[in-house]
């Protein structure tokens, strides 16, 4: 037989005031569960480049490891909101504003034109660039101090031209017209650059012919132009062109059967033949010591541009081989990487 006992009203508070206080108790001993559910409000921090995902693993992983040397934690001590426009520039804006929506409290630009479609965008938001000429395109103020609201790396060294230019003569020494293609983004920079080489130029017993180029340029008929004028090499200035663009400009110097000095190594991965350039592993990793700062609450504007000076020769053997070169030992001995 079962036998049924009721319990009072006064005895069902009493427990229930009794597992109250246990759980506060709990709470108190142990916040950190206390709080695990409550959503905490972390720093985000934007990226908004112009190459696909695809192809920005290197200056995206590059960017947390710096921050992770720094001693962040990715969804603890920051998030970081990535934003590409897929090599279509006309998206920067709209990809600004998402970002803004978001509540970045910065946003890392890896290109000069990427940093002034943002700063037009939003003229307020503080900026991290890594690009030439930042002075020169109005993010910039000088590079000591830079006021406003953006610094960064500028990646053109002064006198770098000279060097690429003197590679590009070592490499291939018969060589004394060469056709200069400038995507340099502001013309400060263009002139900069090709003043660098053209002085370079006059020891070398060079002459070169400029030619400004975008991602627009009709490159069959710039490639025309070189055949009938008869540079015999190529000397590419400049930033940031949308990786279908420099796989045409790779394809038609091949074509032309010239040998070219590129200006990224990006190019070089392309079937170049080569190029002197930072690395995208150092540069970006450098770039968190700024996001670092920006977050710890020093304003862009007074923090100085870095010029940066670490350089890397690549060459590509096997298109070195394809134009019938043999290249000197003494270009050989100062390559970092020779790619096959």
């Amino acid at each position: 037989m079962r036998h049924h006992t009721s319990t009072s009203p006064i005895a069902i508070v009493v427990a229930i005031l009794s597992a109250t206080a246990s759980i506060a108790v709990l709470s108190y001993a142990q916040p950190g569960r206390a709080l695990q559910n409550r959503a905490v409000a972390i720093p985000r921090v934007g990226y908004l480049g112009l190459r696909p995902i695809s192809e920005s693993a290197v200056p995206i992983a590059s960017l947390k490891q710096g921050l992770s040397d720094l001693g962040y934690v990715e969804g603890r001590d920051y998030a970081l909101d990535i934003r590409v426009v897929d090599n279509d520039p006309a998206r920067y804006p709209a990809m600004t504003r998402e970002l803004t929506r978001l509540g970045v409290r910065l946003i890392v630009a890896p290109s000069t034109p990427s940093a002034v479609a943002i700063h037009k965008e939003n003229p307020t938001m503080p900026i991290v660039v890594r690009g030439p000429d930042i002075v020169g395109a109005g993010l910039a103020q000088t590079a000591q101090h830079p006021g406003g609201v953006t610094t960064g790396i500028d990646e053109l060294l002064p006198g770098e031209s000279a060097t690429r230019l003197g590679l590009l003569k070592q490499a291939v020494p018969s060589i004394s017209k060469v056709a200069v293609l400038s995507s340099a983004p502001t013309d400060n920079g263009h002139a900069t650059a090709f003043a660098e080489a053209e002085q370079a130029a006059t020891s070398l017993g060079v002459t070169l012919r400029a030619v400004r180029v975008s991602a627009t340029t009709d490159f069959d008929a710039v490639f025309a132009d070189i055949r009938r004028t008869g540079e015999q090499a190529v000397f590419c200035l400049g930033g940031v062109l949308p990786t279908p663009v420099m796989q045409k400009i790779v394809d038609l110097v091949a074509e032309a059967r010239l040998p070219a000095m590129y200006p990224m190594g990006d190019y070089v991965e392309l079937g170049g033949l080569m190029s002197h350039t930072y690395r995208n592993e150092e540069i970006f990793r450098a770039a968190a010591t700024y996001v670092d700062k920006i977050l710890k609450g020093a304003k862009a504007g007074d923090l100085p541009i870095t010029v940066w000076t670490k350089y890397y020769l690549t060459v590509r053997a096997t298109t070195a081989a394809r134009l019938g070169l043999t290249l000197p030992q003494a270009v050989l001995s100062q390559a970092v990487d020779i790619l096959p």
